[in-house]
């Protein structure tokens, strides 16, 4: 009996202060980590792009995410369509600090509505951008729009990737005037679950995803981009897990890009059904991936 298991992607990420000087006594540690739903070698399907932030984190005033080079992305949406799910936690600065969950669609907005950058922040720029998706995101009776604008990269952004996603996040001090919102919106997670837009590198290797965070002033609704930091996330592909039995034995390899993944624990179980399973034993992976 031969079958092949998918795995679920171990995603390397780090963080690193580009600059710190202007920003010493200022806390902001976000990370980015990508969850592909297909691991394999140009094979397309649902992609989970997270970032996380500490409570104690300055707010983030903008998040630049590049799509690595060989990664095909589809703009090719008409306006309207929904293209995958939203899922963050906020911390409401204006209802005491609560911490509330939020969901909501991604949906394609018209490009030609955001040739302008907003007035609170320097985001995108004035420029025609290849999309822009709307995160539609209810919280406390209202939704929160928040774009991101989807572009191809261009000089020294296109020796390392093909796309760039760019969102910008209004301060939890600012004022509806300046740009915020009623509830003082402080994202501490945000995941954007995308169907039918990335298609996988055809080659195996590693991926690197990088993402730039520019924070808030602390306390403030400037932007501190002193305090900027980038945090990465490598997707190495194809990854399988492949499993052989036969009587008395089994065995198989775990392969992740283009090698075998050595020292990993795997535990056997077998039984009649999914529901009626026991444990025969766990093994290490050898050098090469295989375990037996």
């Amino acid at each position: 009996m031969k079958k092949s298991i998918r795995l679920a992607v171990l995603t390397a990420t780090s963080a690193l202060a580009l600059a710190a000087a202007g920003s010493a006594f200022a806390v902001y540690t976000p990370t980015l980590a990508i969850s592909p739903g297909n691991l394999t070698a140009g094979g397309a399907g649902a992609n989970t792009i997270k970032f996380t932030s500490s409570s104690a984190d300055d707010a983030t005033a903008k998040l630049t995410i590049y799509v690595p080079l060989g990664y095909t992305v589809n703009l090719s949406q008409a306006v309207g369509a929904k293209i995958g799910k939203v899922n963050a936690q906020i911390i409401a600065v204006a209802l005491g600090g609560a911490l509330l969950p939020l969901t909501g669609d991604i949906v394609v907005d018209d490009p030609a509505k955001y040739t302008a950058a907003p007035a609170s922040v320097a985001c995108a720029g004035a420029t025609a951008h290849g999309a822009v998706w709307l995160l539609n995101l209810s919280v406390a009776g209202q939704t929160l729009a928040v774009p991101v604008y989807v572009d191809k990269t261009a000089g020294a952004e296109a020796t390392f990737a093909s796309m760039k996603l760019v969102t910008c996040l209004s301060s939890p001090n600012a004022t509806i005037a300046q740009g915020g919102n009623s509830v003082g919106a402080k994202a501490v997670s945000v995941d954007f679950t995308f169907n039918g837009v990335l298609t996988n590198p055809a080659t195996a290797g590693d991926n690197t995803w990088r993402a730039l965070f520019t924070p808030y002033v602390t306390g403030g609704i400037t932007t501190n981009a002193a305090g900027t930091i980038e945090s990465r996330s490598i997707v190495r592909l194809p990854a399988a897990l492949t499993f052989a039995a036969s009587a008395g034995k089994v065995g198989g390899k775990v392969t992740e890009g283009s090698a075998g993944l050595a020292g990993l624990r795997v535990q056997i179980w077998a039984g009649p059904s999914a529901k009626k399973l026991a444990k025969l034993g766990t093994v290490k992976t050898k050098s090469d991936g295989s375990f037996s």
